[in-house]
């Protein structure tokens, strides 16, 4: 039967046929969701890491919040998509199909160390050496804050703060900031008793 009238004729020309079995398949979809365990990849001689998604973006190009796992100490950075190239779980075959990204450090295909072997990441690494470079090149404090003539003497602050009202230790003072010098941190110590009390 052909079409009558124009509507008819224009609606019936932009209609597509639709087959008569439509198959269904479940597809994971597409994006990062929080909480998820992804290979992150720093850069293309890198290795992949185990990271967690701690929000994700909310199309392709958004950044996405993550933690990688391997070193707690680090914290929560935005990385963009491509860094994250498949959950953690599908690395093998991810790296199985993009040859030129194996890299011989690979946490997968490294050799167990030995028992006396310490393994230690390279941002853990970096880290510890700044910090011992940056305390070797720094002078040697001259006064302490509160806390940190507690951790100095290996007291608490309350065992310090009761020190000082008891006048066995005196702090001068910036403003109402109490500064403990050295020389005074080491009186009031020494002065301590040399046994436990009974």
């Amino acid at each position: 039967m052909a079409p009558s009238s124009w509507a008819e004729r224009s609606f019936s020309s932009r209609v597509r046929p639709v087959p008569s079995t439509l198959v269904f398949v479940p597809q994971r979809p597409l994006g990062i969701r929080a909480g998820e365990k992804w290979a992150y990849r720093g850069g293309s001689s890198q290795p992949l890491l185990p990271a967690l998604v701690l929000k994700a973006g909310a199309h392709y190009e958004a950044l996405i919040r993550i933690r990688l796992l391997d070193d707690p100490e680090q914290t929560a950075m935005w990385v963009r998509r491509a860094k994250m190239p498949c959950l953690w779980d599908d690395r093998h075959e991810w790296l199985e199909a993009h040859p030129q990204h194996r890299v011989s450090e690979d946490p997968e295909f490294l050799p167990e160390p030995a028992p006396d072997e310490v393994t230690v990441s390279v941002d853990a690494l970096r880290r510890v050496i700044r910090d011992e470079i940056h305390a070797a090149m720094s002078p040697p404090p001259v006064s302490y804050s509160l806390t940190d003539a507690a951790r100095a003497t290996g007291v608490s602050v309350e065992t310090i703060r009761r020190a000082v009202r008891s006048n066995l230790l005196v702090p001068n003072y910036v403003g109402r900031k109490p500064l403990f010098r050295v020389d005074e941190l080491q009186r009031w110590v020494s002065s301590l008793p040399d046994e436990t009390p009974r």
